[in-house]
């Protein structure tokens, strides 16, 4: 028995691909992380990027690594209310 493929062979993915988000991006949500986390958040980001599709999902990911709810909550509600302006 063959497998059946979750999409059709020639068929392109359509998932987007490395270099999804601009410099400034990912510039701009590291400088946001970093007031909660520090230094540290240039390597969350980065590895964040690799896996995200869109900027909200960047900074869902990106948010995993603020440990107070309260704090972790209200960055997602700024990230997400500044990336619906754009």
């Amino acid at each position: 028995m063959s497998e059946i493929p979750d999409r059709p062979v020639n068929q392109p993915d359509s998932a987007p691909k490395a270099g999804k988000f601009t410099a400034e991006t990912l510039q701009k949500a590291e400088a946001e992380l970093a007031q909660y986390i520090g230094a540290i958040a240039k390597v969350i980001v980065k590895r964040a990027a690799a896996k995200a599709r869109f900027e909200s999902e960047l900074y869902i990911l990106i948010a995993d690594e603020i440990k107070d709810p309260d704090e972790r909550r209200g960055f997602i509600r700024k990230a997400i209310s500044a990336s619906e302006r754009r």
